[in-house]
């Protein structure tokens, strides 16, 4: 029977490492934990091989997890294997803490990072991804050479990570990589590229878009969108029929005028819906007032994405119009319409609106509802009180909630029943 409960502090300040490795065996987990956290915070080499022990079999998930880090401080090559292997541990926290250990080992740790890359817990991945990124150069290095590897699951990897790194010493590599014989592997090129957004890859991606596999063509389009390089439209506007949607998305980011009319061919000719709404959605994000009549036919499309996102892009252009089709897409069957033109008719700030959207209070979606709430508290009208109260004291959710702010907005701004007698 123990008289006295060690005192690990002063073990550790006297630095007793007998007493402390022996406490590691110790009946108490939290005297377990103590004693390893002194060891590694002491450096003590002998230590690790009972840390191991610990790491690998102690029932308790604090224990284990405090030998990890004590590892990480000791940062003994041979404990490199042993860890590795304990990320079969059933704690994720465990393994999130394996991660910073082996983090310290730099370039050395860097496969078993990737790995964890895939666990199915999101604090594991998460770790895993920002160790990865801390660690740097030596981690772009050690990746690239996975590149080389036979396995094409290996090679596949180590492209997504460097994309993930953002490394400049990654990019030539992946260069390379969009020659490799297998589509994935070569998609999973491209997508990293676009991450890391370097130029150097322009020519290679535009080379891409030809590619064979249809796939690929998408993952090289929507990198070159993200790269955001003038240079890329022309490609893009000729791999438009063949590319599609990824090639008007990437158009519609990079945001150059000399793609609206081929959009608006590809808008109104296409039998894909999934085509004209991405070619809406870049003529919107373009800008480009030549865009506005197609957009007015498209808008009544049979499609309700179609529909939706020609509304958006006639708002983001602001024209005129875009009051008239809001409004009347407040009568839409699709609710993600209605709620849209709703928000978007508080935020344009005409006083047509007014009406419609207090009608719109009546609508069988509570988040139309609140859409319309929202917008007629934004407008700023003293017409929108006495409706308003009522759907404080007989609306429900969502709604009643915003009419409580929307009141509270106009009564901040000075706007009363009062104000608007007065004014008439």
């Amino acid at each position: 029977m123990r008289l006295f409960k060690p005192n690990i502090p002063k073990m550790k300040a006297q630095r007793e490492v007998a007493a402390l490795l022996e406490t590691l065996g110790d009946q108490d987990p939290r005297l377990r934990v103590q004693a390893a956290l002194a060891l590694g915070e002491l450096d003590v080499s002998e230590a690790v091989e009972p840390l191991l022990r610990l790491l690998a079999q102690d029932s308790e998930q604090d224990v284990r997890e405090a030998a990890a880090e004590a590892l990480g401080l000791i940062g003994d090559l041979e404990a490199i294997e042993p860890m590795i292997r304990s990320f079969s541990d059933s704690d994720a926290r465990v393994r999130a803490q394996l991660i910073s250990a082996l983090e310290r080992y730099g370039g050395r740790a860097v496969m078993p990072l990737v790995k964890a890359r895939a666990d199915g817990n999101w604090l594991v991945r998460s770790s895993a991804a920002d160790a990865l990124r801390r660690i740097g150069e030596p981690a772009a290095e050690q990746l690239i050479k996975g590149l080389a590897d036979e396995d094409e699951d290996v090679r596949q990897y180590a492209v997504k990570e460097l994309g993930k790194i953002g490394h400049k010493l990654g990019v030539e590599p992946l260069i390379q990589a969009l020659g490799d014989p297998v589509a994935d592997v070569r998609a999973e090129a491209a997508e990293a590229l676009g991450r890391v957004g370097d130029r150097r890859a322009l020519e290679a991606l535009t080379q891409t878009l030809e590619d064979s596999d249809r796939s690929v063509q998408a993952s090289a389009a929507e990198a070159l969108g993200l790269i955001g390089d003038e240079r890329a439209v022309s490609y893009l506007m000729r791999a438009l029929p063949e590319v599609g949607s990824s090639a008007a998305e990437a158009l519609g980011r990079i945001g150059d005028a000399r793609a609206v009319k081929v959009l608006i061919a590809a808008m109104m000719d296409s039998q894909d819906p999934w085509f004209r709404r991405s070619a809406a959605d870049a003529l919107g994000r373009i800008g480009d007032r030549r865009a506005i009549e197609p957009l007015l036919i498209v808008v009544r499309d049979e499609n309700p994405e179609v529909r939706e996102y020609a509304l958006r892009a006639l708002v983001r252009i602001g024209d005129e119009e875009a009051i008239e089709q809001c409004i009347a897409a407040l009568g839409d069957a699709q609710v993600q319409i209605r709620r849209f033109a709703a928000e978007a008719l508080g935020r344009v700030g005409d006083s047509r609106a007014i009406e419609p959207l207090l009608l719109t209070l009546h609508d069988s979606d509570n988040q139309v509802r609140a859409a319309a709430v929202r917008s007629l508290g934004e407008l700023g009208d003293a017409r929108v009180i006495e409706p308003l109260q009522r759907v404080t004291k007989n609306g429900y959710g969502v709604a009643q909630e915003m009419a409580n702010v929307a009141l509270q907005r106009l009564k901040d701004r000075g706007i009363t029943r009062t104000t608007w007698e007065r004014n008439r």
